[in-house]
């Protein structure tokens, strides 16, 4: 389990790493009514400190 990660937070985190999603696309994410771009997902998976296979398991036990 990772710890809490803000909306804002990671959208700054992602920035960091050349990436720019504002909160609102990272909400639409969490809802599932917006995809993910294979280079979103890595980056977003480094910025969780967790690997992209796990994000997409959690989304499916959904």
């Amino acid at each position: 389990m990772t710890p809490e990660v803000t909306q804002d937070d990671l959208a700054g985190r992602m920035a960091a790493r050349g990436v720019y999603m504002d909160r609102t696309a990272i909400s639409r994410i969490e809802l599932q009514d917006r995809y993910v771009m294979d280079f979103e997902a890595k980056a977003l998976a480094q910025c969780l400190k967790v690997t992209v296979a796990w994000l997409y398991a959690e989304g499916a036990a959904k």
